[in-house]
């Protein structure tokens, strides 16, 4: 069942990005503590929250994550909404 839902929900992300609405507009249920992994390093990064970032002096939507359970310090890292959403996936 967990897969069917999943399939559905990159399906509407898809849809909708085709569709021409921006993904900073579409609703994402990024909750605080998720885990993800990068596409390509394949490391665990757990989100912490939301914020705000300023890019060619337009405030956009970012979020804050770090490295999940890493023995060292790497501190907080942040990226746009959108980069995010195509560069890691939900665990």
């Amino acid at each position: 069942m967990k897969t069917t839902v999943k399939k559905l929900y990159n399906f509407f992300i898809f849809f909708k990005l085709r569709k021409g609405v921006p993904m900073e507009n579409i609703q994402i249920d990024l909750e605080k503590g998720s885990i993800f992994y990068h596409y390509k390093n394949l490391k665990l990064y757990e989100y912490l929250g939301p914020c705000k970032i300023q890019e060619n002096n337009e405030w956009i939507e970012a979020v804050i994550y770090k490295e999940y359970k890493s023995l060292v310090d790497s501190g907080l890292f942040v990226r746009t909404k959108k980069e995010f959403l195509e560069k890691f996936k939900r665990r």
